[in-house]
């Protein structure tokens, strides 16, 4: 049978282990395998208006917005991950503030999801924006639409989005729970140790 602080040890070890589990590896698995990737599209070209293929036209109020993507969604393969990719162009520009986005899903031209994005990368580098699992109301095509809110101070090479589907929900409270039992676990191993360094005295 193991001393008290045998199982003081065990039972730090398991709750940082849980704790890694639950809370960066969930957080990890959400942020890059969650659900299956049904595709990826470049959206790079930018324009103040865009027609589209049923002949109406998209104005952005004197702003730039990315290419706008049609995507076929359906209920079947709920849930659905959207991933904005922002790739860097290596031009440095100093003190350059973050380029502001705004991102809109349109369902039936009624706005179903709608996120202000803050792109601040440096030169060369890559940045991406993972939005939430969106729940599939009405099968058919939703438009994806990128608008920049500040005419892009920093210069991006490319901006590729990709879907994936059939994913789980986020359960931002397990997360929560994770990092609770890291930080809980952490805690017992300094408190072993310093217990044992003053038996020592």
């Amino acid at each position: 049978m193991g001393t008290a602080r045998d199982i003081v040890r065990t039972a730090a070890a398991i709750m940082v282990v849980l704790g890694i589990l639950f809370g960066p590896g969930y957080y990890l698995f959400q942020r890059y395998l969650n659900g299956r990737v049904t595709g990826s599209v470049d959206m790079s070209t930018r324009a103040e208006r865009w027609q589209f293929a049923d002949g109406s036209i998209q104005r952005f109020r004197g702003r730039l917005a990315h290419t706008p993507i049609a995507l076929e969604l359906d209920p079947a393969r709920n849930r659905a991950i959207l991933v904005l990719t922002f790739e860097m162009s290596t031009e440095r520009r100093q003190d350059a503030p973050a380029n502001l986005y705004l991102a809109t899903l349109l369902d039936q031209d009624h706005p179903a999801l709608q996120r202000e994005i803050r792109v601040d990368a440096s030169a060369g580098r890559q940045q991406r924006v993972v939005f939430p699992p969106y729940v599939v109301r009405t099968p058919g095509t939703h438009l994806f639409l990128l608008e920049e809110l500040n005419r892009a101070p920093r210069p991006v090479a490319r901006v590729s989005l990709t879907l994936r589907e059939q994913a789980d929900p986020y359960l931002r409270q397990l997360v929560g729970i994770g990092l609770g039992l890291l930080i809980a676990g952490s805690l017992l191993f300094v408190h072993d140790r310093f217990t044992a360094q003053g038996q020592r005295r």
